[in-house]
């Protein structure tokens, strides 16, 4: 090992080089045994890590996790660690599930091999791959009820309830609009709840062409999701205000596209006024609208109105209150078990030849890359420079 000092103002830090291969290979197989041990107590069921203070029990979706907190005493240790951890989190990147393929291959020094590839995958296969990536728990059963129900491309909502011993998923048919709040409108909620919904085709101009739905809104602190072709600075300024001082929540929501739109909104039961129907649109009341409110779940570029038919799905999860510290790890778990499954849809299942355990196409092809990869790297290492103050 060589020591280089180097000055930076009035700091001295040092880069110890180590370039002796027998010392390489020997922190490499500390660190595979360590991380060895590990993979065999999570495949065992017998893994935990801590999450915000608290044991949790791990499974395959944790690996990066599991990876990143594994003990090291030496800088030479971190830094092969941290070889493998960043191959590890680019193989997860690219597709949820390889991560585990790829370690327990490396730990093997194999190159991942499948068998009984299917480009078609069937439901108990998609899920056989689920459980693969969070094992058969709480979190399996909340997904199994969400793809059973087909709303595998439904974004997931929390609930957290002080009534509710068990999770419900409470799986709702819901109508996509492609849009946008106005920019003026700042709304600091993923979700607006029994809200009234009204669709206007054209632009609103003025606030006396719906001042008798903001005094009915008003008087009645009901909320209303507006939507329309577009609004005059002066209206959403005048929603805006009254929303933050809880005068009234009516909320301006953009439409992005064509007559389609409204027409699917209409077939969707939802009141829909063409502006240029003047006294139609300046008489009406939120008892004008419909007696039917509605959850709005807001989502990247579009809303989703819940409570009406189409092919779409609101999801909503309802966690115990005594679950609420791990509700960043529920969520996690969820969204990457849907991510696979709507991967394994897309490119099929097949097994892994070492584990016998289902797996999507894309993390088998992946995994092996990045295998091939990491291994290539690790072995062909001449010198590893670890920078110390």
């Amino acid at each position: 090992m060589l020591s280089r000092r180097t000055k930076d103002q009035n700091n001295v830090s040092f880069s110890d080089i180590v370039w002796q291969d027998q010392e390489i290979k020997k922190a490499y197989i500390k660190v595979v045994k360590t991380l060895q041990d590990s993979m065999n107590s999570l495949e065992s069921g017998k893994l935990t890590f801590n999450f915000k203070g608290r044991p949790v029990k791990a499974v395959s979706s944790d690996i990066i996790r599991i990876v990143s907190e594994l003990p090291q005493d030496d800088s030479l240790g971190i830094a092969l660690r941290n070889i493998i951890l960043e191959g590890l989190m680019s193989s997860e990147d690219h597709s949820v599930g390889s991560g585990s393929i790829f370690l327990s291959s490396l730990l093997r020094g194999a190159i991942p091999k499948y068998k009984s590839g299917k480009l078609r995958a069937e439901t108990e296969e998609v899920l056989e791959a689920v459980s693969t990536l969070i094992g058969t728990g709480v979190c399996y059963q909340i997904v199994r009820s969400i793809i059973k129900e087909g709303a595998i491309d439904s974004r997931i909502n929390f609930e957290v309830s002080n009534r509710d011993k068990n999770f419900l998923v409470k799986i709702q048919s819901s109508l996509k609009v492609v849009g946008e709040f106005h920019e003026l409108f700042s709304v600091n909620r993923s979700k607006i709840s029994n809200a009234y919904t009204l669709a206007v085709d054209g632009v609103i101009e003025s606030l006396g062409e719906i001042d008798c739905l903001l005094q009915s809104a008003a008087s009645s602190k009901q909320n209303v999701f507006l939507i329309a072709r577009g609004y005059s600075p002066d209206v959403v300024n005048t929603l805006m205000k009254n929303y933050g001082k809880k005068n009234m929540f009516v909320f301006p929501f953009v439409a992005v596209g064509e007559e389609s739109v409204y027409e699917n909104l209409r077939k969707a039961d939802i009141k829909v006024i063409h502006r240029d129907s003047y006294l139609m649109l300046r008489t009406l009341t939120i008892d004008d609208i419909s007696m039917k409110e509605s959850d709005i779940v807001l989502d990247d570029y579009m809303v989703r109105i819940g409570g009406v038919d189409s092919t779409s799905r609101n999801v909503t999860v309802v966690v115990p209150q005594a679950y609420e510290k791990n509700i960043g790890l529920i969520y996690d778990r969820i969204v990457m078990s849907l991510k696979c499954a709507r991967e394994t849809c897309r490119t099929g299942t097949c097994i892994e030849t070492y584990s016998g355990k289902r797996v999507s196409i894309k993390s088998a092809i992946n995994a092996r890359k990045t295998t091939r990869s990491i291994k290539k790297m690790l072995e062909g290492l001449g010198c590893i420079i670890l920078h110390q103050k």
